[in-house]
């Protein structure tokens, strides 16, 4: 039993629409979490989309490493001052994630930029922000 010709077509270009939909997901990820900016085009095209795609995820995985590693200097920095000054209390605070301040999201923000998520249909139960890591 062989499937005709139009049958194959019709698959194909469901094939290609799902695909799209998923880049589409992959998108809307990145401009919400990562408040990426990427510029689209007025032809779809799967390769010049990827490689936006792409390039906006590696910029971003970038830009987060290198806060991380500020971050950890920080706070060996910080660790040192403050055994050093006798500042135990802060030093435990500090031992502890307690000390406050910083830009990163509060847990308002996260909450915030998942309703966005789900709004676009984006994110499961099982994939909460909060969760990861």
């Amino acid at each position: 039993m062989a499937i005709d010709i139009h049958q194959r077509l019709k698959q194909s270009e469901e094939s290609r629409r799902r695909a799209w939909r998923v880049l589409e997901e992959i998108r809307m990820v990145l401009e919400v979490v990562a408040d990426a900016q990427i510029p689209r085009e007025n032809v779809k095209r799967f390769r010049s989309e990827g490689d936006r795609l792409i390039k906006s995820l590696v910029v971003t995985l970038f830009t987060l490493r290198s806060a991380i590693d500020r971050l950890e200097s920080t706070v060996q920095t910080a660790r040192s001052i403050f055994s050093r000054s006798g500042m135990r209390e802060e030093l435990r605070l500090l031992n502890e994630g307690k000390v406050k301040g910083g830009h990163g999201l509060d847990a308002q923000q996260i909450s915030e930029r998942e309703a966005r998520l789900r709004d676009l249909g984006i994110g499961r139960a099982d994939s909460d922000l909060t969760r990861m890591g």
